[in-house]
């Protein structure tokens, strides 16, 4: 816990708590060994809405917050998204302003590379080869710093749904949202930022694009529900398995496989208005066999 009051310090998703007993060390062999380890984990997506009770909020809030409590405590419920990002995350002043920049510089040595990396994958940069030709590092380096970026919970690494850990597939995201969000629409604007310029920022930079930012983490947030509804059976069949699939330029956002091989669901998130659904399934329909068969 920091001395700003965090209980979690976000890159590291909350820290591995080891449990000691307490008997006084005069008095006991075993002071000061660990008898258990306990990961805390974020806040997971059906939370966050237990917490603010409207659905639209919750995506919204989730998509900019995550899932750390000391973020989502500092914004304000009663307010609009937009508002509280203006008013927590681009003022000077606020907490969190500066927050992802203090964790980064306080954990990781040399930090401009992983400044680097980090912005590269919040531009929509996953590939390695990507990352690569944006930032101007070599592979060797891309790996050695994403791998340090894994370890912190800072970045994940994501295959298709039916694939094994060793395929040759695998893209690498952001793994707080905050961090992203920070990336993406605070770390490119600082100057303005600095002189107090929030509300313009907002208003130029973050509206037009605010429901394509919360749209690439609706997929997550629908992937927490189906969890939640697996759990309790409402589901047609109960999945071992679920995630997202691509190949070959094709892909479906959510697909979800039963243990015996014979049962999947495949799924579309649109996070936007107007949406024709008939054209949407009619697109499904036809991807769903190439999921089966790549």
């Amino acid at each position: 816990m920091d001395q700003r009051g965090s209980a979690f310090i976000p890159g590291l998703k909350a820290g591995v708590f080891s449990l000691c007993p307490f008997t006084p060390r005069d008095k006991s062999p075993l002071f000061g060994r660990t008898t258990g380890q306990i990961l805390l984990q974020p806040l997971r997506f059906i939370h966050v809405l237990d917490y603010l009770g409207d659905i639209k909020k919750a995506v919204e809030f989730y998509a900019v917050f995550g899932g750390t409590p000391a973020y989502l405590m500092a914004a304000d419920p009663e307010e609009d998204i937009l508002k509280n990002i203006e008013e927590k995350v681009m003022r000077e002043d606020s907490f969190l302003f500066r927050d992802v920049e203090f964790v980064l510089r306080t954990e990781l040595v040399e930090p401009r590379y992983y400044f680097s990396i980090l912005f590269s994958l919040a531009q929509g940069n996953h590939r390695i080869g990507l990352i690569c030709n944006d930032t101007g590092l070599s592979k060797s380096v891309v790996n050695k710093y994403l791998s340090a970026l894994i370890d912190l919970k800072l970045v994940h690494r994501r295959i298709p749904v039916t694939e094994g850990q060793k395929s040759r597939k695998g893209l690498y995201f952001l793994s707080d949202n905050l961090f992203e969000f920070w990336f993406s629409f605070v770390n490119p604007y600082l100057d303005a930022l600095e002189r107090g310029n929030a509300p313009l920022i907002v208003d130029q930079y973050v509206r037009p694009h605010f429901a394509r930012y919360v749209g690439t983490h609706f997929e997550d947030i629908v992937m927490d529900l189906f969890d939640s509804f697996n759990r309790h059976g409402l589901l047609p069949f109960v999945f071992t398995r679920i995630g997202s699939w691509w190949h070959r330029g094709e892909e479906i956002d959510i697909v979800c496989l039963a243990e015996d091989g014979y049962r999947i669901l495949f799924c579309e998130c649109k996070w936007q208005d107007g949406v024709d659904a008939t054209e949407v399934i009619a697109r499904l329909r036809r991807k769903a066999p190439l999921g089966l068969l790549a």
